[in-house]
């Protein structure tokens, strides 16, 4: 008996010595298949699930005894870097594959190297296919640079995207909703990205009870855990000073939009003095006063020193009538500048009728008014923008925008941007809509065939006296009838001088017959179908 005793210890024993000796299961070490192996369903679900703080930065699920990491992922503004709407206004992919290297770079810098992998959000509106090339553009971009890239969208249950970004590209839903979380993953969907705490547990009930195959299940974690062994910094130093400032400055000269132009720009030399106001404009982080200085203007003195008064204090201190300029003031600021500008920013609820004032002011001189708004000033109407000779609508107020602002006032730079979708300040101005100071002509598009390729080419020419960049939509008549066309592709030229052309290249299916600006073809469905070339400018 007592040999027993011994044996049945010596034998626990070893079972101890033996199982100290196997590796324990760990990321980078182990194969993938072992570690999903020894996890547990809840495990599994938490790896799938991201928690979604409203922060610029969101992180995966650790597993310690796996030495599975909590993995950052920053957003496209999480280090101030230009987020997918304001990419999308420039219209010019090759600009947006720039930016996605970039990203990639300033991520790793700005964080030291602990963030590798770039969000952004692609909304479920009418510019999807808008909104998809230009994440395309971004992710081969960071691509590019070595970096992780991971799309984060709202299209839920779009098949689709998995396909497009391909399987070495997380897909990350957004998904609060319980109902929505099976349809999530079937659509092909990696993760989800949620605020609500029990998606987890949906997931595992939906397991148990046989709704979701845990097979399945496991073939996404193996992408999920190969992805997050396989981060790392990416090395990219490729952008000195001079490249990053050429980089930026072009993003915020495309990026901004001229929706209206009544003759008001550009203003060249023969305006001297500009009255300047809002509260947006003399703040210091984005200082369009001190650019239209720059650019070789005089402010009207006692606009400018009114605003000037108030920036040192808060704005919980500003009393709206100290910022309020009373009709005879107008009046003279009116014959004193040749133009207004005025800027409607995060400060615009303390001068609710500043457009309006100044606009009748200048007016009854048969003065112009410019209207500069930026997606700061929030989400309702601005009152009478309607009344500005010109609009101009930027995306972040910085210092490169305040000078693009008074490069597109003087007429050294030609606005080139248009919008991805209405926005709520100005409704009436939607999508495409966006202006130049030239003009623009369009050859008949030629198909070529180069074995099971076809292209389509439009010679565009610059027929206006200011060099600049031009638009091009292909677009889908949905009926001869009504009219009503859909965005298939666009293309953006290169800045075009006065006389000079470029020919912009689309990909067509089955052409059928070219006629002017229209292109007759088999969708990928077998019906027939009409493409129309259209400038994107209105």
């Amino acid at each position: 008996m007592k040999n027993r005793s011994k044996i049945v210890f010596l034998l626990a024993l070893a079972a101890v010595v033996l199982s100290s000796c196997i590796e324990r299961p760990t990321l980078g070490k182990t194969p993938v298949a072992r570690i999903l192996k020894s996890m547990t369903v809840d495990e599994k679900a938490s790896l799938l699930v991201i928690e979604d703080k409203g922060d610029a930065v969101m992180s995966t699920a650790g597993i310690a005894r796996f030495a599975i990491p909590s993995v950052p992922f920053v957003t496209c503004n999480g280090t101030g870097l230009p987020d997918l709407i304001s990419m999308e206004r420039t219209w010019n992919l090759e600009l947006a594959g720039k930016l996605g290297e970039y990203m990639a770079h300033e991520s790793d810098s700005a964080c030291g190297n602990s963030i590798h992998s770039v969000l952004f959000c692609l909304d479920e509106v009418d510019t999807l296919v808008l909104s998809r090339q230009f994440a395309g553009a971004i992710v081969r971009g960071i691509d590019n640079s070595g970096s992780s890239a991971a799309v984060f969208h709202h299209a839920v249950r779009d098949t689709t995207l998995k396909a497009q970004f391909g399987p070495d590209v997380l897909l990350l839903a957004h998904c609060d909703n319980d109902g929505q979380v099976i349809p999530a993953l079937l659509a092909g969907n990696d993760m989800l990205v949620s605020s609500n705490s029990h998606i987890a547990d949906t997931i595992v009930a939906a397991v148990r009870d046989g709704r979701l195959n845990i097979t399945d299940l496991d073939r996404k974690l193996v992408g999920i855990l190969e992805y997050l062994a396989a981060i790392g910094p990416s090395g990219n130093d490729t952008f000195d000073q001079d490249e990053r400032s050429v980089l930026l400055d072009g993003y915020s000269s495309q990026s901004a939009v001229l929706l209206k132009n009544n003759s008001a720009l550009p203003l060249g030399r023969n305006t001297d003095r500009i009255a300047l106001y809002g509260l947006s404009a003399y703040c210091p982080s984005f200082s369009l006063n001190s650019a239209i200085q720059q650019a070789g203007y005089r402010l009207e003195p006692s606009v400018a020193s009114m605003y000037r008064r108030h920036m040192t204090g808060t704005a919980d201190s500003l009393i709206q009538e100290d910022i309020k300029r009373k009709p005879f003031q107008l009046r003279a600021d009116a014959i004193a500048a040749q133009t207004a500008v005025i800027v409607m920013g995060g400060e615009s609820s303390f001068e609710p009728e500043l457009v309006g004032n100044v606009c009748e002011a200048f007016h009854f001189k048969s003065r112009k008014v410019v209207l500069v708004l930026t997606d700061e000033c929030g989400v309702q109407p601005v009152p009478a923008a309607d009344m500005a000779d010109a609009v101009i609508i930027v995306r972040q107020a910085d210092r490169r925008t305040a000078n693009a602002i008074a490069g597109f006032i003087s007429g050294k730079l030609n606005p080139s941007g248009h919008l991805a979708r209405t926005i709520p300040q100005i409704p009436e101005y939607g999508f495409g809509n966006g202006r130049g100071y030239t003009s623009f002509s369009y050859t008949r598009p030629d198909v070529q065939v180069s074995g099971n390729r076809r292209t389509a080419s439009v010679m565009v020419t610059n027929t206006g006296l200011y060099p600049g960049m031009d638009v091009v939509a292909v677009s889908l008549l949905h009926g001869q009838e009504d009219g009503n066309r859909s965005l298939m592709t666009f293309g953006k030229t290169r800045i075009l001088s006065p006389g000079e052309s470029q020919i912009l290249e689309f990909p067509v299916t089955g052409p059928i017959m070219a006629d002017e600006y229209r292109i007759e073809f088999s969708t990928a469905d077998g019906l027939d179908a009409v493409s129309t070339f259209i400038p994107i400018i209105q």
